[in-house]
């Protein structure tokens, strides 16, 4: 791709994406570049981002989707402008930018999927998020059709307990009758396994160092 930000190079932190090297992204572009319909339930994303434009001539299309909360089933589409506060800085837009970037684009970073659909739900809220604002999102995302979630957040101590009544685990579970896939953050800390990605029923993904080591926060 010839975005400025994409480093081809093999991995180091003096190349800005260097992560996309050390995953072999660019051989597997070389076979396909991607296309599917993921949704990113997060702390919203900035709308007129450069790589995450509302249009963009002949690629598939983002989908803005908003907000959702209990007492508003129907997604608010004033209400996905990323949150900047102290939980959350630019942390969004961040990770929409890793899934789907639009690449090849001269303009910015790459993304891993260049022809991918976003589905947008936003969790947090001025105090951050919470078991029941990413359930809500998980279920605005599932009913607009997307085949995997991502969930880059999670929290130190949980764990769903079979036939007990829990409004995130349940919403996990829905995902998993739909088919619809969840990816989540293994959490900053290597030998912490945080929740979602501790539960059996989700993708639990870690972070990898410039120098090959796993990703653990207290030693970077």
């Amino acid at each position: 791709p010839n975005d400025p930000y994409f480093s081809p190079a093999q991995p180091s932190p003096l190349n800005k994406q260097w992560g996309m090297s050390a995953l072999n992204l660019p051989s597997a572009w070389n076979t396909q570049t991607g296309y599917a319909y993921l949704g990113v339930a997060d702390n919203g994303i900035q709308r007129n981002h450069s790589d995450l434009a509302e249009s963009r001539t002949g690629n598939v299309r983002a989908h803005f989707s908003g907000s959702w909360t209990i007492n508003s089933p129907v997604p608010s589409a004033s209400n996905f402008d990323e949150s900047f506060n102290q939980y959350a800085l630019g942390h969004g837009t961040h990770v929409a930018g890793i899934v789907a970037a639009t690449s090849n684009n001269s303009t910015g970073v790459s993304g891993a999927c260049w022809n991918c659909s976003l589905a947008i739900a936003k969790t947090t809220s001025a105090t951050g998020f919470s078991d029941v604002t990413i359930a809500m999102s998980i279920y605005g995302l599932i009913r607009r059709g997307v085949q995997a979630i991502n969930l880059s957040l999670g929290f130190s101590n949980k764990v769903c307990v079979g036939g007990v009544a829990d409004v995130l685990c349940d919403a996990i579970q829905l995902a998993v009758d739909r088919d619809t896939v969840i990816v989540a953050a293994a959490g900053n800390h290597k030998t912490n396994l945080q929740f979602p990605a501790s539960d059996p029923r989700a993708f639990s993904i870690g972070g990898y160092q410039s120098n090959g080591q796993t990703w653990d926060q207290q030693l970077a």
